[in-house]
Parts: C-alpha cells; structure tokens; sequence
C-alpha cells in the first residue's frame, strides 16, 4: 500500500482490469463490506461501511419479530447510520490502483481509506495463500475446523 500526491492511500494491484474488478469484489464479499450498488464502465463499487450494515437479502425480519414485531428499523434510522463511500479503481500504466472516496470530487478520510484498503489487500492475500501457507487447522478458503 502506498500514499498518491495528496497523502491518500492507494492500493496498487499488478493486474489488468478484468481481474482486479473480480479481486476487489471477492475481497469486498470476504471482508464482509457491504456493497450496496456498483458499475462496472466508471470502475466504481458504492459500498457502506457502517457497522452492522445488512446486505440486502438480510433485511427479512427474523421468526419471533415478525411474530412480536419490533426491533425493525426504519429506511430513514437506517441511512442516518449509513457511512457510504466509493471504492474505485482506475488503470495507470500497467496496474490498477484502488482508492476509497467520499464522492467524485471528495476523498475518504485518511483512517477510513486506510482501514477499508487494509481489509481489502487481507482479504485478497487470504484468497491467493497458497495450500503450503495456510494456518494450523484452516481448509479451503479461509474456514476454520
């Protein structure tokens, strides 16, 4: 991980498009960031970082809440909550460099960039260990027994 002209953080992956844009979604998936749109030709995921962010086939309410009601919360609760940013990447050279916004014209904060491109370069070594640098006890792609 490196710092573009302006200090922010930038994770430089040594691949060609097609296969960083699957990388980085894998990585978003595995890190558990959720990715609420996306579009592929602007090489943009639009993902919400907020804790406990639900997927969207997860908003179905569970058995004794359907039943009791409550504890569900309104589309308004929810976006007051959310922390959404841009995750994109873009082509220089040989490479395709991965940086986290706020929108087209803002940056994300230092921290934010810093720890969403963390989990995404962790999740993308977990997906590429080889079979002889797996952990103690770990099978497959990151399961644990």
């Amino acid at each position: 991980m490196s710092k573009d002209g302006s200090g922010n953080p930038v994770l430089t992956l040594q691949s060609d498009f097609d296969r960083s844009w699957v990388s980085v979604g894998r990585a978003l998936d595995n890190a558990d960031i959720r990715v609420d749109d996306l579009n592929r030709s602007l090489g943009v995921y639009y993902v919400n970082i907020a804790e406990g962010a639900k997927k969207p086939d997860e908003d179905k309410p569970g058995f004794f809440i359907a039943v009791f009601g409550g504890g569900e919360k309104t589309k308004e609760e929810e976006d007051a909550k959310a922390q959404r940013y841009q995750v994109r990447l873009t082509t220089v050279s040989d490479a395709v460099q991965v940086t986290v916004d706020k929108d087209i014209n803002t940056s994300a904060p230092a921290d934010v960039a810093q720890n969403v491109l963390e989990k995404l370069q962790e999740s993308m070594r977990n997906a590429v260990r080889g079979s002889g640098q797996r952990k103690p006890g770990q099978f497959g792609l990151g399961e644990q027994f």
